[in-house]
């Protein structure tokens, strides 16, 4: 009995290359867009089928999800604001871009 090597390895390679393309195809950010359903239906799909597709797709939607869950959940007091400064520094900020934008 002769084994062909390459059909052993070929479906080997290519699932391993599914799954890199997986990992390179969609960011956090993806992830985030599909959990508040900002993707359109094509994307949606494909994220989905990455998230039961790859195990590490899965564990960051799964991550990303029980970390929103907390913040939706954190009490008021928990959470930390951003200091009266910080916000008039974006402020100032912004005004000054509007100044340049319009002149």
């Amino acid at each position: 009995m002769v084994i062909n090597y390459n059909e052993i390895l070929n479906p080997l390679t290519s699932r391993f290359r599914i799954k890199l393309n997986y990992m390179q195809k969609f960011t956090p950010n993806d992830l985030l867009l599909y959990i508040f359903k900002e993707t359109d239906p094509h994307k949606s799909n494909e994220i989905k089928d990455a998230i039961l597709m790859d195990i590490d797709v899965q564990n960051e939607f799964h991550h990303m999800q029980t970390l929103l869950h907390e913040l939706e959940n954190a009490p008021i007091n928990d959470l930390i604001l951003p200091s009266d400064g910080f916000i008039d520094s974006i402020v100032k900020q912004c005004v000054t871009v509007k100044e340049s934008v319009v002149a």
